[in-house]
């Protein structure tokens, strides 16, 4: 996570739920995609195990990237950390969920994807912020946290469907 970041046991508590869900949906695409088998089981396995792999080593330089794209320094308050984790956490989901579904499109459909997310994020972000800063609207932590889970399957739905059209 980036310098300064609380992961502390608080962290982790209140966003167990979202843990939770994201590796539902990746072994739920797993299951879905390959079937109900072992190997299934063990490809989501190593997909989580990945995803998690990255955001231990990878991924506290690229929330520090994403976040070095604010327009606003300060304005809405994260009492739970869910607008700083994520860039880490909609990474790792996107990551995991390329790796146990979508790998046969290729790497430069997942390049693609990867951008098109990091630009969403700083979107995001800065969007949160401004209107916080600017306007006093700010999004729940429960949006957020929504919003951490249903963005990387977005961003994968729009470049698989491009990409499919190209096949």
């Amino acid at each position: 996570m980036p310098a300064g970041f609380d992961a502390s046991p608080v962290f982790l508590i209140h966003a167990f739920f979202q843990f939770l869900v994201a590796a539902g949906m990746v072994c739920g695409l797993a299951f879905w995609r390959h079937g109900i088998r072992a190997a299934t089981g063990v490809r989501a396995v190593g997909a989580l195990a990945l995803a998690i792999g990255c955001v231990r080593l990878v991924v506290a330089d690229y929330t520090q990237a994403i976040l070095s794209f604010r327009i606003v320094a300060a304005g809405f308050e994260d009492p739970q950390g869910a607008l700083m984790a994520l860039p880490a956490f909609q990474s790792a989901l996107f990551l995991a969920l390329w790796v146990v579904a979508f790998v046969p499109y290729g790497w430069t459909t997942f390049a693609c994807g990867a951008a098109l997310l990091a630009a969403m994020q700083i979107a995001v972000i800065n969007g949160v912020q401004f209107l916080a800063a600017h306007a006093g609207v700010a999004p729940l932590v429960r949006d957020v946290r929504a919003w951490a889970l249903v963005g990387p399957a977005l961003i994968i739905a729009a470049v698989v469907h491009v990409a499919s059209r190209r096949r």
